[in-house]
């Protein structure tokens, strides 16, 4: 009898633990970065993960236990095994002698700068050499590169190691794990339909933007309407990552949020059923994510989107938190070193905080004045989303911005009404005989950049808007963000016991009434 009891105890523990949680897609997901971040490093890291993986699941068909409680650990199984064939895919990389390959490539990234491009090639065929066709390959080429992104280029390239420069964790967190050089030995043989349409749309804007705008400004609003970098000064992408926004030129969930309320708001306007505005938003949305080159950042927040709108669609409840968790699954199956890239970490941890502490600390906030309210709100945002960025931020820049807050507050609805106006203003710009609107849409915008430029600058070059760091800090800004999860969960129990204690009364008043009736 005894041990019936103890057995139906450790059932009880392991379903709270492991299952039976809120978050059923948080500890999986947890489990697979920590486990493809090990990887690196150590090459048990993937069984282990297949080992909890087949553990998990194994007690949860013996206990019968739902399949949305442990969906998440089949998906770190399918992790592991992603992982085992990248590393497969590494050591043939990091034998791999430098070698003549005919063949057709797609560019799928094109970088231009000062004196030299750079990007990325798909390889599509092999006609000779040996390379894998759907292989990565990061290439320069001089600034003279007479082709564009979407274009499919045929001839021979000199393949080389991809893993043997400074660029290693960039090229890995991409899958790209080769290196070449584009000569003139090359012609263009065709072009890709979608990305050559996302690369015209990218080139539209960025023309419409410089010709009615001056440079600083319009190398801010192309930041942040595209996360393009390319136009910014080493100066002012210092004055950025120093003043706490680098967020803020990255296209992320915030960006994605505004933007498809955009076109969701303007599909409505035709009445149509929600499987045709499904349909219609997030094809919209996978164009949009090509014109800003599929990158971690732009992947994440729009596999999370649609995620969350196909739960609308089949009528269930979406939950930020997981559709987070199972991007991230995702994203790590399909290219598990994904998980180095610095973009990536500082989007989902910086999501993953604002997501979290809304659902707790927020509730707590009671502040009736309207403006004050959003204000307190935008500020908790931004403090969650430096606290959990923080270590991952000390431990890649070795500093941390101390007017970070400062800066998101004094800048967060230019940044929204940048957003709103550009989609506008490309919009009507395709309209015949609209250039006075035009015209005047972006002097507004021009106005709004100045102001981003000159809070970025000014709070960005003091000597007191960042504080140098040393790797120990990593440990003592990770005690800070315990600190800070424990005062979540605890206001978070006060919440549970404040509402639970409120219902009781209820009650008691309630059976009073009826015995008084």
């Amino acid at each position: 009898m005894r041990q019936e009891n103890n057995s139906s105890d450790l059932c009880g523990l392991f379903k709270k633990c492991f299952l039976k949680i809120r978050y059923p897609l948080l500890i999986p997901a947890l489990i697979c970065s920590a486990g493809t971040l090990a990887s690196f490093k150590f090459s048990c890291a993937a069984e282990i993960l297949i080992i909890i993986g087949v553990f998990v699941l194994t007690v949860s068909v013996i206990l019968k236990i739902k399949l949305r409680n442990f969906i998440g650990f089949i998906l770190c199984i399918a992790c592991a095994f992603s992982v085992k064939s990248f590393e497969n895919n590494n050591r043939i990389a990091d034998n791999f002698k430098d070698s003549e390959i005919s063949g057709s490539f797609l560019i799928t990234e094109l970088v231009s700068r000062s004196n030299y491009e750079r990007g990325q090639l798909k390889v599509l065929s092999v006609k000779s050499g040996k390379l894998e066709s759907g292989s990565k390959v990061s290439f320069f080429a001089k600034s003279s590169f007479a082709y564009s992104k979407g274009d499919i280029i045929s001839g021979k390239l000199i393949i080389k190691n991809g893993l043997n420069n400074k660029y290693r964790n960039y090229n890995i967190s991409n899958g790209s794990l080769y290196e070449t050089f584009i000569n003139k030995d090359i012609k263009r043989s065709g072009r890709n339909i979608i990305y050559s349409s996302a690369d015209k749309a990218a080139k539209y804007i960025t023309s419409l933007t410089e010709s009615y705008t001056d440079k600083d400004s319009s190398a801010t609003i192309l930041g942040i309407i595209l996360g393009d970098k390319t136009g910014f000064t080493d100066e002012f992408y210092s004055n950025i990552r120093h003043s706490g926004i680098s967020h803020v030129m990255v296209v992320s969930g915030m960006h994605l949020a505004i933007i498809m309320g955009f076109v969701r708001a303007f599909t409505k306007k035709f009445g149509l059923n929600k499987y045709l505005e499904f349909i219609i938003t997030n094809g919209f949305l996978l164009f949009f994510m090509a014109v800003c080159g599929f990158t971690q950042s732009v992947m994440r927040a729009g596999i999370m989107y649609i995620i969350l709108s196909l739960s609308g669609l089949l009528n269930r409840e979406g939950d930020s938190i997981n559709a987070l968790c199972l991007a991230v699954m995702i994203i790590l199956i399909r290219t598990p070193y994904a998980v180095l890239n610095i973009s990536f970490q500082l989007s989902v941890l910086s999501t993953l905080g604002i997501l979290y502490s809304s659902n707790t600390v927020s509730k707590f906030i009671k502040i009736k004045p309207k403006p004050l309210k959003a204000l307190a709100d935008s500020a908790l945002t931004s403090v969650s989303a430096l606290l959990f960025t923080l270590p991952v931020v000390i431990y890649q820049f070795g500093e941390f911005s101390v007017v970070s807050v400062i800066t998101n507050l004094l800048i967060s609805y230019a940044v929204t009404a940048v957003l709103t106006l550009m989609l506008a203003v490309t919009a009507i710009s395709l309209i015949p005989f609209s250039g006075v609107i035009v015209y005047f849409l972006f002097k507004i915008l021009q106005i709004l950049a100045d102001y981003l430029n000159s809070v970025i600058n000014y709070l960005g070059s003091r000597s007191y808007s960042f504080i140098k760091c040393s790797d120990k800090a990593v440990a003592f800004a990770a005690v800070i963000l315990l600190v800070f999860l424990i005062i979540c969960a605890g206001s978070k129990f006060m919440f549970y016991i404040k509402n639970n204690s409120l219902k009781s009364k209820d009650e008691k008043e309630c059976r009073l009434s009826l015995k008084v009736s």
